[in-house]
């Protein structure tokens, strides 16, 4: 009888893209928890993170070409895509620009982010003045305790926290059929930012299965572990099934 690592298929690379105003520091800290086989890709979007020099992107369609580019050449695996809050409107909209090029991805996971036909619950903060910008992003809890106290580090990062919710806000989903791919959807029961409704119409952007997760916590429920234990599950599934993957 084959053993589980006989069985596994292509490996996977899990692309992971952040929330607004989001780094891919965060992501990086998965790679010693997840299974064999699956290779952690943190995109680092210009004017985030370690590309801080550049200037952000404030307009979505270019954004999503420079992100799709840097996927598709990326060979030998099998892709899935992770987004978080605004990250799961571009993992999708990639996933969208993927499919029409002949690669669709292994599945698509999209986190603490209504679907793309629902409009957001809350204003968008992205015109707010510093002060009350800040202010409402810690609510969020968009600022790491460790950072409360240094705000000069958390200012640098304001330009592209600001264009991201701009293009979060501009954003509207174009025409376009359903995916046909595995779609895992997960919320948090106190995030302010979703609405079970709104989580729940993730299935229609699928023809294929569906699963949506609702955790404990706030909007930033990625953090927590019992989010990691169960995504290692789906990966570690995703790694012995037969992907969608077409090149």
């Amino acid at each position: 009888m084959e053993s589980r690592a006989q069985e596994r298929l292509a490996p996977i690379r899990l692309h992971c893209f952040p929330h607004a105003g989001g780094g891919a520091a965060f992501y990086g800290r998965w790679r010693r928890h997840l299974p064999d086989g699956v290779v952690v890709a943190p995109m680092e979007l210009p004017g985030h993170g370690s590309r801080l020099q550049e200037p952000p992107f404030d307009d979505f369609e270019p954004l999503v070409e420079h992100v799709a580019r840097r996927v598709r050449a990326d060979d030998g695996h099998r892709v899935v895509l992770l987004g978080h809050s605004f990250g799961a409107l571009l993992a999708f909209e990639v996933a969208r620009l993927l499919t029409a090029a002949g690669r669709l991805p292994a599945a698509l996971i999209v986190c603490g982010r209504d679907a793309p036909t629902v409009r957001s619950p809350t204003p968008a903060p992205h015109e707010l003045p510093d002060d009350a910008f800040l202010a409402a992003i810690r609510r969020l809890g968009g600022i790491p305790a460790e950072l409360d106290d240094q705000l000069d580090i958390v200012r640098a990062y304001l330009p592209a926290l600001r264009a991201d919710l701009l293009m979060a806000d501009r954003y509207r989903r174009g025409e376009g059929p359903a995916l046909d791919l595995p779609l895992l959807a997960f919320g948090g029961v106190n995030d302010g930012l979703t609405t079970s409704d709104g989580m729940a119409a993730w299935q229609q952007e699928t023809t294929s299965t569906f699963e949506l997760t609702i955790l404990a916590g706030g909007h930033f429920f990625v953090r927590d572990v019992a989010f990691l234990d169960i995504l290692c599950h789906h990966l570690d599934r995703f790694g012995t099934e037969p992907g969608h993957s077409r090149e």
